[in-house]
């Protein structure tokens, strides 16, 4: 008998979210994806190569800096194509499930590498890293013919532009995309959306899929992913404690340097400076002085006007040198960024901004081909590391790249050094010290620049 006043429901809620749970979950052996592909029932677009990562420059405290681990070069993924029938793929993760197996990308290392599933609680891997557990929803949908764009991070912004463009690229490229659906994350951002019409893609279908959910598909299309991260470390999952940078982050440089010409193509003018400039003075914001202020934020969701607002700058009248330069950009972090990683001091930054011609841009409120615009014009960009970062995707060979971020113990900068060297454009990073916070993760705790620092990084990539 349960006593009185003991409420029974709560219980029974528990007990029915273990049992859907316990009857949702299933094990499986792991493998690499390349495992599931005969020879003969594969495509190979790129073999593996080696490519030199360019010289960074770093700009902060010297005995910090001195610490922080160089990479010399990574290995870009194979990239291949191919069709298998009766799998399942699950929304969030880039497992392929057939049978007994769950089939990873190659390019991770399950000994090394936490899967998203893992910090989201709903999979475990077994003391040999062979074998995973993972319960999904228990309702799957169905699909005859399909192709996945489904990743770990996939709403990320940096993961879409760098994992699922290429893709859509080659899928416009090798097949008739109209007669195949294509499987997406359910949460993606409208802009992520955006690029299939930028890239002129069309499906046959668009199926939407809830995070952990199954789609059982008669025959996949498989397009291996063009880059590939770890979620997390294993060791940093398990001890708390960062390990040295493993060098782990890859792209195939051919295929981004490809979708940024592709997307010049389509757009046009992307050697025009003047169009940008005339888009901002459309605005009228360029026109008259603005206050800077890292607090701005233009509303989301307006409609697509086919011009560029959220873009603040200082007058056009003739400057220190030369007054403002729309290819020169500060990208703007969002202030409400759930990850954290602001830019405490950014007034002090300021005076450097405007003697240097920069135009502040509140990235987040554009549109996706707004973006594009603004990158296919680019000289330099500055911007706080993180996500928006991608956008450089889109701007020419050679664009001088600062990227403000925190400095800690074993701090690593391998994924945006790969990717501007992937890109083939020049890079410096400005780092500060954290601030600390017991709110606040060592990833996502607010940091102080140096004005001088960042006076420095400008005149080595502007003025050499």
């Amino acid at each position: 008998m349960f006593k009185a006043g003991i409420p029974l429901y709560p219980f029974l809620r528990t007990s029915e979210y273990k049992l859907r749970r316990i009857l949702s979950s299933r094990n499986y052996r792991l493998l690499p994806i390349s495992e599931l592909f005969a020879d003969d029932n594969k495509n190979e677009i790129f073999t593996p190569e080696k490519w030199r990562v360019e010289d960074a420059y770093f700009f902060g405290s010297k005995e910090k800096i001195d610490e922080i681990i160089s990479s010399d070069d990574f290995v870009s993924p194979k990239i291949f194509f191919g069709t298998v029938e009766d799998v399942e793929v699950m929304g969030w993760t880039d497992f392929v499930f057939r049978n007994d197996v769950a089939y990873y990308p190659d390019a991770a290392n399950p000994a090394d590498d936490m899967f998203v599933a893992e910090l989201e609680g709903r999979a475990r891997l077994s003391g040999s890293k062979k074998k995973i557990n993972i319960h999904g929803r228990s309702e799957p949908i169905h699909s005859k013919r399909a192709v996945s764009l489904l990743g770990q991070s996939s709403t990320n912004y940096a993961h879409w532009v760098t994992e699922a463009l290429p893709r859509l690229m080659l899928l416009k490229e090798k097949i008739d995309t109209k007669e195949w659906d294509v499987i997406i994350d359910y949460d993606l951002h409208q802009n992520h959306l955006s690029a299939f019409a930028s890239l002129g893609v069309e499906f046959n279908k668009i199926i939407f899929v809830k995070s952990w959910q199954r789609v059982k598909v008669k025959e996949l299309l498989y397009i291996s992913s063009p880059a590939y991260t770890p979620a997390d470390s294993r060791i940093r999952f398990q001890t708390g404690a960062f390990p040295q940078p493993q060098n782990r982050t890859t792209f195939c440089p051919p295929l981004l340097r490809g979708l940024s010409s592709l997307f010049r193509e389509r757009t046009g003018r992307f050697d025009e400076p003047a169009r940008v400039r005339e888009i901002i003075r459309r605005q009228e914001i360029l026109g008259r002085r603005q206050e800077w202020s890292s607090s701005s934020h233009i509303a989301r969701g307006r409609q697509m006007s086919g011009q560029i607002s959220g873009v603040e700058g200082r007058s056009l009248n003739p400057g220190r040198r030369g007054g403002a330069n729309p290819r020169r950009l500060f990208l703007m972090r969002p202030s409400d960024s759930h990850n954290g990683r602001q830019c405490e001091n950014f007034s002090a930054l300021i005076p450097i901004l405007d003697e240097y011609g920069f135009c502040k841009v509140n990235i987040s409120s554009l549109m996706f081909d707004e973006q594009v615009a603004l990158m296919q014009n680019a000289e330099c960009i500055i911007s706080p590391i993180g996500a928006t970062l991608a956008n450089l995707v889109f701007a020419p060979r050679k664009t001088s790249a600062v990227i403000l971020a925190p400095i800690y113990k074993n701090a690593d900068f391998s994924y945006f050094r790969h990717l501007m060297s992937a890109l083939d454009h020049k890079v410096a990073f400005v780092l500060g010290e954290q601030i600390p916070s017991p709110n606040r993760t060592q990833l996502t705790r607010n940091y102080k620049i140096e004005p001088a620092c960042l006076r420095d990084a400008l005149a080595k990539l502007l003025e050499n």
